[in-house]
């Protein structure tokens, strides 16, 4: 096929389109700009423009086709069909732009240029006296090129030098032959062009005058000037303006010709020849690349990417960096609305919209929350697609070109997002980068080996989705009424769906996510406060639950009066039927004490939705209470005492209840509904705004997990704590087998294994032979054995004993023992019997260890020396009436008034204005 004079077959661009398209997308090619000069290639491009979408199919029209000989009418039909398909045509003179512009979407003209730093070795020819003027034109020698009007200028000025660099194809070049004066220098590269034209002192451009030369604007024009060559050309009407400025001469006849390069020759001063490489720097190819640029850009659709700020300064600079640096979807404005941020973030916006044209600011005085800032930029954007994207976001590549591309594909589709590394739900990936600079490779393998895949997703977080503008128009702007953030998302994507579109994940697009940086900006509190509060709203807006009523009026007067007179209410859900005695027990002993200091508390009895409420009161403090949670509105210090049976409760608590959440057994021993137990637990670490512990083992378990646990252990009964406490059988039976049952007993009780410093323990025996050590536990690991440790005088080890050995035994230790190795502790560890130890009123020492330093009630001692000090000290205490008092004491802490008392103190230190 002939290029000029054939139109390609459509089953051959069809085949030819699948094949290049197949390498481009595992390529991983994303935004894509379709460039063809020639209309042969329309069918081509047209196909890979439908395959590589989002693409933009660009005609660089630069000559008039029909005034080439060699063009047929076959190709040339093809023309029009390109001028009206293409998303933009750019022509490269005044002449062709006005035959296009009706044609064609969008046209542009670009003019033609040159690289003058090729030219700047050309030197000026020497001009001294007898030496021959040189007249030069380089470029095509075709049909259009006058080879008469040269001829006959030859001719007429035979004391000059003619040379003419270019193929002659399809030229007549008759009238140069046997011109002694005129030398066809042929083709030549264009790297030798500047070292041939060095010497010439002037160039012509002679070309004949028809429809293509008309339309012509001369690239060897731009390339003459940047040598600093005087030029005289035929009159060409692309090159008046440069006439009208001297730049150039024009002449009709080869006596003309001859005049006006005399005149050219005569003033052809430094001034001139730095004018004219100045006009050639002012139109140099980067300048019209960047002019493509912003044409092919303006050919795709635009996106405004909508960002809001708040503080967090860094993440805002790494977020707009990625945007204005590694995005490759070419047609993108930048909207950044600021919620009064303080922190250095609005002095680099501002240097950043001075420095980025496509970058515009909104700056608000407050903070108007995150519904309400993306809405002020919406209102303010242009595109024909909105993205809103949040300020902890990294994108890279094609993130922004694959969410387009299956936006245009699919009509249906309403809202549509990105995978990212954090998020909760199913847009979350396992990720194959750890650091930043990792990302856009591996972000560019995520689109080649993805490209085309959509999934189906219940709810697209708003951390970065898409949408059309006429979507957003139908559907409505975000609810405002979500506040400074949280749910306004899920109501969208609702809201969305109920308009008939779709909502797709895009799996082949992937947008890095810090997560929550504005709102983790937030305290705990409020954050969690903020969390409830959109939620109840959410609910309350589509049904789930209705409005809370006026507070049952009547009904609860006793009630709000009471809470009127006292600083804390604490509210007791009612429990799960089969829950354990024992934590039952422990939540009526908590009641009581919250009253006797001097709390008001109400039990629900049942919960119930409709808004009648029913309400008895026991005590001036003590109410029963049956009806809908929200009713519980107006109270100071709403506190809701949760256990792993009942935090589900938070969910219909009126804004502003501070949740106790009492960790007081198990889970694994604790409900028959599992699955629901272990969820509700880890809500409650998550959520809880206090967390307690009644084990020091689930203490520490929840201690990786949390900041603060409080440690409030159950007292045991008073019998337990006597000191002196009978001597029972099974004590008696392992206490018989000391050598010496008159001396002080230092013990342990719980598993024995490699967890336990035997080597401190050998030593501290040795060293303390007036004392007996007894270790109480089974042996989990064989390393008893080969410690050597039971084999020392005053070391007894009871690998087994009944089930009330621990309780009734604890009672005869003198010192209780922990002696474990400073490593982590396995998770039955430390020894089961710590609390025992504390309730009995025991001593208890312990080697340093990090899981055991904010343990109540310990001494601490380091090394066999200080150790056996330590026992003697813990004995004396003992011993001693007056210090034993205050041994007695610590199970005082224990108990439920010490408890209730440092529950309120914790709630007292949550700051109010942070919900």
């Amino acid at each position: 096929m002939n290029l000029y004079r054939d139109a390609m077959p459509e089953g051959v661009a069809s085949d030819l389109a699948d094949q290049l398209g197949a390498e481009l997308k595992r390529q991983g090619v994303g935004a894509t700009a379709i460039v063809t000069q020639l209309p042969f290639w329309t069918p081509l491009a047209r196909r890979l423009r439908e395959i590589l979408a989002p693409a933009a199919l660009v005609y660089d029209c630069m000559d008039d086709h029909a005034g080439f000989s060699t063009n047929a009418p076959a190709m040339l039909a093809s023309e029009g069909e390109l001028l009206s398909s293409s998303d933009l045509v750019t022509v490269s003179s005044k002449r062709l732009f006005d035959r296009v512009a009706d044609r064609s979407r969008t046209a542009v003209l670009i003019r033609n240029a040159a690289s003058p730093a090729d030219f700047v070795v050309v030197a000026s020819p020497s001009d001294g006296t007898g030496n021959a003027r040189t007249i030069g034109y380089f470029g095509a020698i075709a049909d259009w090129f006058d080879a008469e009007i040269v001829g006959a200028l030859a001719r007429l000025r035979p004391d000059w030098r003619f040379e003419l660099i270019g193929s002659t194809h399809t030229a007549d070049t008759s009238p140069l032959l046997s011109l002694s004066n005129l030398k066809l220098r042929g083709e030549r590269s264009y790297k030798e062009l500047p070292a041939m034209i060095a010497g010439w002192d002037a160039c012509i451009i002679p070309f004949k005058r028809n429809s293509l030369t008309d339309a012509t604007d001369p690239v060897k024009l731009y390339e003459m000037l940047a040598a600093g060559k005087p030029v005289v050309s035929v009159h060409l009407p692309e090159l008046e303006a440069l006439a009208s400025e001297g730049l150039v001469r024009f002449a009709s006849t080869a006596e003309e010709f001859s005049r006006e390069l005399e005149a050219a020759l005569e003033t052809n001063s430094d001034e001139e020849k730095a004018r004219r490489r100045s006009y050639a720097l002012a139109n140099t190819w980067e300048h019209r690349v960047a002019a493509f640029e912003q044409a092919i850009a303006a050919a795709f659709p635009l996106v405004s990417i909508i960002v809001v700020t708040y503080n967090n300064r860094d993440l805002n600079e790494l977020c707009l960096a990625s945007l204005l640096g590694d995005t490759d979807y070419p047609n993108i404005e930048i909207i950044v609305v600021d919620n009064a941020s303080n922190d250095g973030t609005r002095e680099y916006l501002n240097e950043t919209a001075q420095r980025e044209s496509n970058v515009r600011l909104i700056l608000n005085q407050t903070n108007r929350g995150f519904a309400a800032a993306n809405n002020q930029g919406v209102a303010a954007a242009s595109g024909d697609y909105i993205c809103l994207l949040n300020n902890d976001t990294v994108v890279s590549g094609p993130w922004l070109s694959a969410l387009v591309r299956h936006m245009r594909a699919d009509r249906s589709l309403g809202l549509i997002g990105p995978l990212t590394n954090s998020i909760g739900n199913a847009a979350k990936i396992e990720v194959g980068y750890s650091y930043l600079t990792d990302l856009p490779v591996w972000t560019d393998a995520v689109h080649r080996e993805r490209r085309g895949e959509l999934a189906d997703i219940d709810s697209l977080a708003f951390f970065c989705v898409l949408t059309r503008r006429e979507v957003w128009e139908r559907v409505g702007p975000l609810d405002e009424r979500f506040a400074h953030g949280m749910f306004e998302d899920d109501d969208w994507n609702r809201r969305v769906r109920l308009a008939g579109y779709q909502v797709k994940l895009a799996r082949d697009s992937f947008v890095h996510h810090w997560h929550s940086a504005s709102l983790k900006k937030l305290r705990t509190r409020a954050y969690q406060q903020l969390y409830f509060d959109n939620r109840r709203r959410f609910r309350i807006k589509w049904g789930e639950i209705s409005a809370p009523p006026p507070a049952a009026g009547s009904v609860l007067q006793p009630l709000l009066q009471a809470a009127d007179a006292v600083e804390f209410c604490v509210f007791f859900p009612r429990l799960d039927a089969g829950t354990p005695d024992s934590v039952v027990q422990r939540r009526d002993a908590v009641a009581r004490a919250f009253t006797q200091l001097g709390a008001v508390v109400i039990r629900e009895l049942a919960y119930r939705e409709e808004p009648q409420a029913w309400l008895t009161q026991s005590t001036d403090l003590e109410f029963e209470y049956s009806g809908r949670r929200d009713c519980l509105e107006g109270f100071n210090r709403l506190i809701v005492w949760s256990d792993c049976s009942n935090l589900d409760a938070r969910d219909e608590m009126p804004p502003g209840s501070i949740v106790v959440f009492d960790f007081c057994e198990s889970f694994k021993r604790y409900a028959i509904n599992w699955t629901r137990t272990e969820w509700l637990l880890w809500r409650g670490v998550r959520e809880a705004e206090v967390f307690i512990s009644a084990e020091w083992s689930l203490r520490l378990q929840i201690g990786e997990h949390r900041d603060r646990v409080l440690y409030l252990p159950s007292p045991r009964p008073a019998t337990q704590r006597a000191r002196g406490a009978p001597v029972t059988e099974a004590d008696a039976a392992w206490k018989s087998r000391l050598l010496d049952a008159s001396r002080p007993v230092a013990g342990y009780l719980g598993p024995v294994n490699n967890q336990l410093d035997f080597d401190l323990l050998a030593a501290v025996a040795a060293q303390c032979p007036d004392w007996n050590f007894v270790l109480l536990g089974l042996d989990t690991d064989g390393s008893i054995w080969t410690s050597g440790l039971t084999r020392l005088p005053n070391v007894l080890w009871v690998g087994s004993y009944g089930d009330r050995l621990g309780s009734d035994g604890i009672p005869c230790f003198d010192v209780a023992m922990l002696p474990f190795v400073d490593r982590p502790l396995g998770p039955e560890l430390p020894s089961p019997a710590f609390d025992d130890y504390l309730a009995a009123g025991i001593p208890v020492l312990a080697s340093p260890h990090a899981q055991l330093q904010h343990a109540l009630g310990i001494d601490f001692a380091d090394g066999a020396k200080s150790f056996a000090r330590a026992l003697s000290v813990a004995f004396k205490r003992k011993r001693d009436p007056l210090q034993f008092g205050a041994i007695e004491r610590i199970p005082d802490d224990v108990v439920w008034r010490a408890h209730a008392e440092r529950v309120l103190k914790e709630v007292s230190a949550i700051d109010p204005a942070a919900g």
